[in-house]
């Protein structure tokens, strides 16, 4: 959480949000931001309820397997733990999801281990994405940062 950069941005997706730890941290250090929980399991989606309380009237929270089609806006950034144990085919439909609703700059970030498909996951976003950036790297964990071009 501490890599993620989100001065200026004013929309963001915490995508498979879970209990909404990361969104509880990430929005009271950036007050100016709305955020937008996307979970599948709604029983996660209640608890991040709770966990977002003091800020939930700049929060959305949506019961979905990946960004739906009529998520109703566009946005600065998207936070990604990708579901590793899903698949490549469910972790890559995320990225692509995150590519579509990015506003031109926009920016993707996500964590991931060299065991649990780093190398590849970073092939795919750079298939997807203009620019991709190793912003960390640790212990076998890294953050990528892939930005959606301008067009």
């Amino acid at each position: 959480m501490e890599t993620v950069e989100l001065d200026g941005s004013e929309q963001v997706v915490d995508l498979g949000a879970g209990y909404g730890i990361v969104t509880a941290v990430l929005g009271t250090v950036f007050p100016n931001t709305r955020w937008t929980l996307i979970d599948i399991n709604g029983r996660a989606l209640d608890l991040a309820r709770r966990n977002t309380a003091p800020f939930a009237h700049r929060c959305t929270y949506v019961q979905s397997d990946g960004i739906p089609d009529d998520v109703g806006s566009t946005f600065d950034d998207v936070l990604l733990n990708p579901p590793i144990r899903a698949g490549k085919a469910v972790v890559y439909r995320l990225f692509s999801d995150a590519h579509r609703v990015l506003v031109p700059g926009g920016r993707l970030w996500i964590v991931i281990q060299k065991k649990h498909g780093a190398p590849t996951a970073l092939e795919e976003l750079q298939r997807t994405f203009d620019s991709v950036d190793t912003v960390y790297k640790k212990s076998g964990y890294f953050i990528f940062r892939a930005v959606k071009g301008q067009n």
